[in-house]
């Protein structure tokens, strides 16, 4: 009964090992594919004329719509930002995933990732949901300049208030979390050293 335990806990290493190697495929996958999907998307709507419209907050249904260059990159830059956010945190968690397979512990290495996790959920966010909130308000306020008119010509009504300039509150709040969670793993790194030096 004894000799089964040591296999049994190779056996469980062994599968940890290869869940966090799939979590960093994974994450590297995801981060490629926001990464690429937010610069095609840029250069589809800086070669125009139209850009995907989405419609009742979902961007699985909507239409595509003519708008001039400037709103057309406004429009192709909140998703960027909202893709390159994406992006950004799955290279993040795949390279903690490639440290914690490698058996490290509490390092200052994990601890940066935490801290940056938090901090690009809290930017990027931010960035993406303004841009995203000018867009959408500057092209509704475009849109009733000039119905009729030719719409590549009509001026933009730019809109730029306190409305558009309000974060994503929910995602602002799980970035306060990542935060409290990134200084968690500062305190056992520290507590880590200290333990370690009274050995």
């Amino acid at each position: 009964m004894g000799e089964s335990t040591p296999a049994f806990g190779g056996h469980r290493a062994k599968a940890i090992a290869i869940a966090l190697r799939g979590i960093q495929a994974a994450a590297i996958v995801v981060g490629i594919l926001a990464a690429t999907a937010g610069v095609a998307y840029l250069i589809v709507a800086a070669v125009g004329p139209e850009v995907w419209w989405p419609s009742g907050g979902s961007n699985a249904t909507g239409a595509f719509v003519s708008f001039p260059l400037p709103l057309r990159l406004v429009n192709a830059g909140a998703f960027l930002a909202w893709n390159a956010t994406t992006a950004t945190m799955a290279f993040f968690v795949g390279g903690l995933a490639r440290r914690v397979r490698n058996g490290v512990l509490f390092i200052p290495a994990v601890t940066r990732a935490a801290w940056s996790l938090a901090i690009t959920l809290a930017l990027g966010a931010t960035v993406a949901q303004t841009l995203e909130n000018v867009g959408r308000h500057s092209a509704i306020v475009f849109a009733y300049t000039d119905p009729t008119g030719d719409p590549m010509a009509a001026p933009i009504g730019w809109s730029l208030g306190w409305y558009e300039l309000t974060p994503d509150l929910p995602l602002l709040a799980v970035s306060v979390v990542l935060g409290l969670l990134a200084y968690v793993i500062g305190a056992g790194e520290r507590l880590q050293r200290d333990t370690e030096g009274l050995v």
